[in-house]
């Protein structure tokens, strides 16, 4: 990546995507598996069980994942622009 990252550049990593539900809980967890094969992972889970809905709880989960790449993505890109400055 060696342009500064949007939300459109940091998805683009991201290879495949699993979630789980631990059983007997509201509690989904969403793994992301990214291109270079690291892992990130978002959980979710609603205050009020009555108030659970699982494609919600998902892209919570998602969300919290991909909130895990930025800080990758933003290394990566403050990497290159260093290189950059040094003539590398």
């Amino acid at each position: 990546m060696s342009q500064k990252p949007t939300q459109a550049s940091v998805t683009a990593l991201i290879a495949r995507e699993d979630y789980h539900r631990w059983p007997g809980t509201d509690m989904i967890s969403c793994a992301l598996i990214l291109k270079s094969g690291h892992v990130v992972t978002g959980e979710s889970c609603p205050i009020d069980p009555a108030e659970f809905d699982e494609l919600r709880g998902k892209a919570e989960a998602r969300r919290h994942a991909i909130d895990e790449i930025w800080p990758l993505a933003v290394s990566e890109y403050r990497t290159v622009l260093m290189d950059l400055s040094r003539g590398a």
